[in-house]
């Protein structure tokens, strides 16, 4: 059985960074420089911005890569935990929307609708993950004692399955927004984790910002590419921001790979990642995010393309600030258990 690895503050900070880039990505896609959620209309900002995006879409993939990296135990504590995190923080949000005057919230009559605040619907990633807990005795159990070579091959394998049939073809996993690709994403992490002795991993580790820098300036430039030669239809978004395009998945691993030789040790730095699923709720909950919507698109308007990092900054320091006093209070009533 592989050892226990205990989780280290330079993964920890990595959350940090992955929900910062989430929070940034999704203000920027907002914005419309991202192509999503209408036509592209190419220019100096959506340039910049499709560039900066190409940066951000690996958020949620560093994620998972982590839980791959250290494995997930104690399925049915992880499972509660999720589930009353989701009701803690889905209450709260809601009280924020109320107090925003979201029009959902005005829509909510009667404690069914009340208790519905747990939007599992919306949150894509919170049932996916729900999905990996559960499963992950038995991605746990098909790599126990393996050896490095059968499991390079199967890795491989996994790569074609994903990069070809499943993204290029559309076929199952077509964009990366489900369970089939956390699944190989929590393979590729233990994967990394048996790889830290290869000269390989030790030149990703080096110079694994870089290659991450390298691989959303080709993605963007891709991007703009096909967008000039092409006709903008909603979906063909998928084709470049899928979180299982192989461009994605080199930039997430690169990056992963960075964090992964730094040598950090910091209670406090690991006390305040716990905010980091807390600060995911608040800013994706359906009450929350119309209001978050509304005003990154008016300050676009006003102030441009150097306002969204700000704005963006500024949503992540007020969601931590919500969530680490909760985190807090968690862990101080676990601890006198």
């Amino acid at each position: 059985m592989d050892k226990v690895v205990l989780r280290q503050s330079n993964f920890e900070l990595l959350r940090f960074v992955a929900i910062f880039l989430i929070i940034f990505g999704h203000c920027l896609l907002r914005t419309g420089n991202a192509g999503v959620y209408e036509p592209y209309v190419q220019n100096a900002n959506s340039v910049i911005g499709s560039f900066l995006y190409a940066l951000c879409v690996i958020g949620v993939n560093l994620f998972i890569l982590i839980s791959g990296y250290f494995g997930i135990r104690r399925v049915g504590k992880s499972v509660i935990k999720i589930l009353i995190d989701c009701t803690v923080y889905g209450l709260i949000a809601f009280l924020i929307g109320k107090m925003g005057g979201a029009t959902e919230v005005n829509n909510v009559h009667g404690l069914h609708d009340f208790l519905n605040v747990i939007k599992y619907d919306n949150w894509w990633f919170v049932a996916s993950y729900l999905q990996l807990v559960v499963l992950s005795p038995l991605v746990e159990r098909s790599v126990k004692d393996i050896d490095y070579k059968s499991f390079s091959y199967f890795i491989i394998l996994l790569c074609v399955f994903n990069f070809y049939f499943s993204w290029r073809c559309g076929a199952i996993n077509d964009h990366g927004y489900n369970i089939t690709n956390f699944i190989f994403l929590y393979y590729i992490g233990r994967f990394l984790r048996q790889s830290e002795d290869k000269k390989w991993m030790g030149w990703l580790q080096k110079y694994g910002i870089l290659l991450w820098i390298a691989s959303s300036i080709l993605l963007a430039s891709y991007f703009n590419y096909r967008f000039v030669n092409y006709k903008w239809t909603p979906t063909l978004w998928c084709n470049f921001w899928g979180y299982n395009l192989p461009l994605v998945m080199l930039g997430s691993v690169s990056c992963f790979a960075f964090f992964s030789r730094l040598k950090i040790k910091s209670k406090l730095i690991n006390r305040m990642a716990m905010t980091v699923f807390g600060i995911y709720i608040l800013h994706t909950s359906p009450y929350v995010s119309p209001i978050g919507k509304a005003m990154v698109q008016n300050l676009y308007h006003i102030y441009g393309l150097l306002i969204i990092p700000c704005y963006a900054l500024s949503i992540f320091i007020v969601c931590f600030l919500i969530s680490f006093p909760i985190e807090e209070i968690k862990r101080k009533l676990l601890r006198n258990r």
